[in-house]
């Protein structure tokens, strides 16, 4: 069913080394949204009150909702080729070309309502921080994406980067009233980072 985030803002991470003047890796967390649009219209199938159903239907806050608006959170590990442009590596007022692809987990945070009846993953306590069948967020699927763009060193170590990421992601058993739900989505993103390394020399591997 169509569903998305209306343009809401997110907040990613990013961890990487360089391995050499080219090749890198990186850890990144991209905390993307996800909710149904209350009014638009699906085909549901199935039984509701005893009785079949296969017939378009208008969602509601009651009638049926979905949100992962704490996080449709993918956790990638991703290798990275960087192609300079004009200037060495990491050195002030130098422009890199940049593209990563990976593969990671999901951990989602879902909050839902079906027939009146929300989910409760419970509270966001120490206890019930990360799991599998419970928990407020959950390792539950996978991921995998690309991305590419472009890296301006504006005074080193300090950097800016502006990069589309793609990614598909596969939910395995997100947590439904009496249930659970399967879900797959694709993921569009543009990422402006700020960041700087750890390390300006080109002598050594950098951190980013």
């Amino acid at each position: 069913m169509p569903a998305g985030a209306g343009g809401a803002p997110q907040f990613n991470l990013r961890f990487g080394r360089l391995l050499d003047e080219n090749w890198g890796v990186e850890l990144n967390i991209d905390h993307s949204k996800f909710y149904t649009n209350i009014g638009q219209i699906a085909q549901v199938k199935g039984t509701i009150g005893g009785l079949p159903v296969n017939a378009p239907m208008a969602l509601s806050s009651t009638f049926f909702t979905k949100q992962l608006h704490n996080g449709a959170n993918h956790v990638m590990l991703d290798a990275v080729y960087r192609y300079p442009l004009f200037g060495q590596t990491n050195q002030t007022n130098s422009l890199a070309a940049n593209g990563k692809v990976g593969i990671g987990v999901m951990l989602p945070h879902t909050s839902d309502t079906i027939l009146g009846n929300p989910v409760d993953v419970g509270a966001k306590a120490l206890n019930n921080f990360v799991g599998t069948s419970s928990g407020w967020w959950q390792l539950n699927g996978w991921t995998t994406g690309f991305e590419i763009g472009l890296r301006y060193t504006l005074f080193k170590p300090f950097y800016l980067e502006l990069t589309n990421k793609v990614a598909y992601s596969d939910f395995l058993n997100l947590p439904a009233f009496q249930g659970t739900i399967q879900q797959s989505m694709w993921m569009d993103e543009i990422v402006l980072t700020i960041g700087f390394t750890f390390d300006g020399t080109s002598a050594h591997p950098l951190w980013w």
